[in-house]
């Protein structure tokens, strides 16, 4: 049925505007005023004529009306709400200027408008009077918590404007604002028809038949319910059309379900398919036990613990098995499975994915059967979190923090089961000890690439994919100072590793770095745009979520450096970091955790820099994997790339020029 929608949607709207075409004589007589039966198949109206026949054609005026005024009106807010979205000041404007425009009734501003202009003019003027502001509004909305998104600090840094780069993030806001706004048009237009001042007669228009068909409404009801259907019908047609198209397509995951009985724990038995990877899962995670799984990048850990969830992944082919928990069935993606979660399960996903317009305290107590500012305290206590944390907003605490937060609010509610993706990549040694005092005793599975680590924790560990051979390390000799700032030098082909505590300020001081450091060029000056990149912690907030990872990786290469057809550079930088072609066409959401890390580096390479800013950019990589993406920067700085590395892994530390400790606001 699902499928028969989008054909539906385009025959209401061909019929709408091309019927009348092939209807001639709409304003002849057939028969006597409001006969219920007679030569139509929905009798006459008012003056006799065929009620079908001008139901048929009655919808060309008020689309051709409508569409371009919802259209000018979408246009004109997304424009606004994208501009407030990128500075404080267009925040207070768009609030002033809208709050003034609604403390006008609607009601008068239609009638004043019916009075003043002609029909065709005043529909436009209200529906943008009123609109305006709203659409602006709703797409402020939605763009406001991705304007500080790592893909929106990339563009700028390019010297690209934010509402070019957020405006396809929320491209499916706005269409469904254009669907609002063209829908407000069409009933501005039936008001002001109905009050006497729509087109003139004979003209075959649904607001006009409704105006004059009203008192013969008992003679022959179909002379108002057919125009006031057909309307029905448009504007549902022209919402859910444009719906749909916000809407990415994906293919529809086969889901066979058969039983299996245990007393005690989780079991997940089957078969699945997604993209390239097919998983056969014979998993089982007793009461009180740690279940650890490893594996290379893309391996399949995320899709597993997805599974685990009762939550197909969005690249779900098919899948073929069961999910029991202490005996009772749980068929993945459905309701129920959803409630089954919400009652029994904490999880922390490789991103915090902290609500960036709440407060931390207020996130952690989500997972609190009842809100307790006291047992939100405990929580951030136990994992080592500063005072006063509770009061502010993600942005203000580091990647790190961010993370024990995620950890703390998983852990609220004391829930029978915990799911951690990654829980370790981004924390201190201190903190993962943290980490690891709140698994004791518990029921949980646990996604890491440190392997020593689930030793210690985990009474089996899964593996999903053997590592292959690393490759050789290049040596690299150190060049002529290229960059400047912080208390710090890098070198031309220089890596240096940045150490230091969760919170200690190390992605601070990069963000710092990039916005005020200095480029080594005739002399120190500012860095031109593209010769400082930095490389955000958040994979995948550091990716647009509306672009594939090809034309991610391409925009640096067409705004930087001018290649119109940048696909195929695009492509051979995405595999120099270990991302085959059939990556090209994937979005974000349809990669793991370390994929997006290595289409993050692949953009910030596109760039052509002479200086990397990377903050953690291994922390979701496999030892392998981490391996090879610093082989690939070590053929990089060769040719003269300077990396400043921030990290947690004492490992890296033996591939550095130099290591850096940053503590209690000292560089050393």
């Amino acid at each position: 049925m699902k499928r028969r929608w989008p054909l539906t949607v385009l025959l209401v709207l061909v019929a709408a505007v091309f019927a009348g075409g092939f209807l001639p004589g709409t304003a002849a007589t057939v028969g006597p005023p409001w006969s219920p039966a007679g030569a139509g198949l929905l009798g006459t109206d008012v003056l006799g004529r065929d009620v079908l026949s001008r139901t048929l054609a009655g919808g060309a005026g008020l689309l051709a009306l409508a569409l371009p005024s919802g259209v000018l009106t979408t246009a004109l807010g997304t424009l606004a709400g994208l501009a407030a979205a990128s500075s404080a000041a267009g925040e207070r404007l768009l609030a002033l200027l809208s709050g003034a425009v609604f403390m006008v009734p609607a009601l008068l501003l239609v009638l004043v408008g019916a009075v003043v202009l002609p029909y065709w003019a005043a529909v436009p003027a209200v529906v943008l009077l009123l609109g305006v502001p709203m659409s602006a509004r709703v797409v402020h909305a939605t763009a406001r918590p991705l304007r500080r998104a790592g893909f929106v600090e990339a563009a700028v840094a390019h010297g690209e404007s934010p509402p070019r780069e957020l405006l396809p993030a929320v491209t499916g806001t706005v269409l469904a604002d254009l669907g609002l706004r063209i829908g407000t048009a069409l009933q501005l237009a039936v008001a002001v028809t109905v009050l006497g001042f729509g087109p003139p007669p004979p003209a075959a228009d649904w607001a006009s038949m409704l105006r004059e068909n009203l008192p013969g409404a008992d003679l022959n009801p179909w002379s108002v319910l057919a125009p006031a259907g057909a309307l029905a019908a448009l504007a549902v047609a022209v919402t859910l059309g444009l719906d749909l198209a916000g809407r990415r397509r994906t293919r529809k995951p086969d889901v066979v379900h058969n039983g299996l009985s245990t007393k005690d724990g989780l079991v997940l038995e089957g078969t699945w398919r997604g993209g390239d990877r097919e998983l056969h899962l014979d998993v089982r995670v007793g009461d009180g036990t740690v279940l650890g799984v490893t594996g290379a990048s893309g391996a399949g850990k995320t899709s597993l613990l997805r599974l685990l969830l009762g939550d197909l992944p969005p690249a779900t082919t098919s899948w073929h098995g069961s999910l029991v928990h202490r005996g009772t069935a749980i068929r993945p993606g459905t309701a129920r499975a959803r409630r089954w979660r919400r009652r029994h399960v904490g999880f922390l996903g490789q991103d915090p994915a902290l609500d960036p317009l709440r407060r931390i305290g207020s996130s952690v107590a989500d997972g609190l059967r009842r809100r307790d500012s006291r047992a939100v305290r405990e929580l951030l206590d136990r994992m080592g979190l500063p005072d006063g944390v509770a009061r502010r907003y993600p942005h203000q605490i580091s990647g790190g923090e961010a993370q024990r937060v995620a950890l703390a609010r998983a852990l609220a509610g004391d829930p029978e089961l915990l799911v951690l993706d990654e829980p370790t990549s981004a924390l201190d040694g201190e903190t993962l000890e943290r980490v690891t005092a709140a698994l004791a005793g518990r029921t949980a599975v646990v996604v890491s690439h440190d392997r020593a680590w689930l030793a210690r924790v985990a009474g089996e560990v899964l593996d999903l994919g053997q590592e292959p051979a690393p490759v050789e390390r290049l040596v690299v000799r150190v060049g002529e100072p290229v960059f400047r700032g912080g208390g710090l030098e890098l070198h031309e082909g220089e890596l240096v590793v940045l150490l230091g505590k969760s919170g200690a300020g190390k992605t601070t001081l990069l963000r710092t770095l990039a916005r005020t450091g200095l480029i080594r060029g005739e002399g120190w000056g500012r860095p031109r745009p593209g010769e400082v990149e930095l490389l955000p912690q958040d994979a995948y907030g550091a990716l647009n979520p509306a672009r594939t990872l090809a034309d991610a990786v391409g925009r640096p290469l067409r705004v930087l450096h001018g290649i119109r057809r940048p696909r195929a550079e695009a492509v051979r930088l995405l595999a120099e970091t270990g991302l085959g072609p059939e990556f090209a066409g994937r979005r974000p959401d349809e990669c793991s955790g370390g994929q997006r890390q290595r289409a993050g580096l692949a953009r910030a390479l596109a760039a052509r820099p002479r200086v990397l800013l990377a903050d953690e950019p291994t922390s979701a990589l496999d030892a392998a994997t981490a391996g090879a993406v610093l082989d690939a920067l070590d053929r990089r700085r060769v040719r003269g790339l300077a990396v400043l590395l921030v990290t947690h892994d004492e490992r890296l530390a033996a591939r550095a020029d130099r290591v850096l400790k940053l503590g209690e606001g000292q560089l050393r």
